[in-house]
């Protein structure tokens, strides 16, 4: 097997310190044993639980190929944490996309409401003698110049 293929030397590091007692060390020689034997064990199982989808004419692996692949390679005792994890990550996740959902919901809704008061404030109609005012979004309505402001003021009637 090639390099290509290593495990993130990082991740099995940090699963080996997670999983000693404290204080006890590892050897460099030990840390690249771990990350072999996780390469070696994860391409022994996918190649089990592929055989198991290939005698179902499938091809596509799941979880329950990996299931029955540690069985059949008589681990028998990683079979429940693994359906308990999994049973987990897939709660965690459709939790996920439910509060995902419902955030984009409410801000479906709270579009909403703003384009329908926005709507609103544009179709109000003026009052009488009122002069309308130009919006962020209307620049067709403006207030009244100088000018007009003087053509519209009271003249002295004249004889």
């Amino acid at each position: 097997m090639s390099e290509d293929y290593e495990l993130p030397r990082a991740v099995v590091q940090r699963l080996v310190k997670e999983t000693l007692p404290d204080g006890l060390g590892v050897s460099k020689d030990a840390k690249i044993a771990f990350g072999v034997a996780a390469r070696v064990f994860v391409s022994y199982c996918t190649a089990t639980a592929n055989d198991i989808a290939l005698e179902d004419n499938r091809k596509t692996l799941t979880a329950k190929d990996v299931l029955k692949a540690l069985e059949e390679m008589e681990f028998n005792e990683f079979l429940e944490p693994l359906a308990t994890n999994l049973d987990a990550y897939k709660k965690e996740q459709e939790r996920k996309k439910q509060r995902k959902s419902a955030a984009k919901e409410a801000k479906e809704k709270e579009e909403a409401k703003a384009k329908e008061a926005e709507a609103q404030q544009e179709a109000a109609p003026v009052e009488d003698g009122a002069t309308p005012v130009a919006t962020n979004n209307d620049t067709s309505a403006t207030l009244p110049t100088d000018v007009e402001m003087k053509d519209t003021e009271e003249t002295p009637a004249t004889n």
